[in-house]
């Protein structure tokens, strides 16, 4: 992790010159132990200097590993640039007993995440704004729709 550090600081510092930010997106592989009581993203966020290197935080993502997202965007605080939102759930479908419910995306608002919390932790850290995702597990199997009520639902919001 270390050396992924280094070449992000690296790589944020050439693009920094050109006036472009780098913003670092994560996945639920960060939350990895890599030594007592430290995770890969402390790593990260430790060993990369804030003026080359920021972040795009995923709140799926740290909540689909069981980590507590919320905490993770404080701990970030202003050099959380972008909050990479999604909604989590399941949409069941086949027999009634089905032995594993696959989490997957769902429109904001409808799924089983404290998105309006995670809003307003994103709010307070600052961020410049808000990147919203959507997978495949759209409504009505239709991706626009989909967009759509995710969207009705931040325009409510802010």
């Amino acid at each position: 992790m270390k050396g992924l550090a280094e070449r992000l600081n690296r790589s944020g510092e050439k693009l920094q010159k050109d006036g472009i930010s780098l913003l670092y997106h994560n996945h639920n592989v960060e939350l990895l132990q890599v030594s007592s009581g430290l995770r890969a993203y402390d790593v990260l966020m430790d060993e990369t200097d804030p003026l080359c290197v920021n972040f795009e935080f995923d709140s799926y993502w740290f909540t689909d590993g069981g980590a507590d997202a919320k905490a993770w965007m404080k701990k970030l605080g202003s050099r959380m640039k972008l909050w990479h939102v999604t909604d989590r759930g399941c949409r069941h479908t086949g027999k009634a007993m089905t032995p594993i419910l696959k989490q997957d995306s769902m429109e904001l608002g409808t799924g089983n995440m404290d998105i309006e919390g995670l809003l307003d932790t994103a709010r307070a850290c600052g961020v410049y704004g808000a990147v919203l995702e959507s997978h495949k597990n759209w409504i009505d199997r239709d991706h626009v729709r989909s967009l759509e009520l995710s969207a009705q639902w931040l325009n409510r919001m802010i």
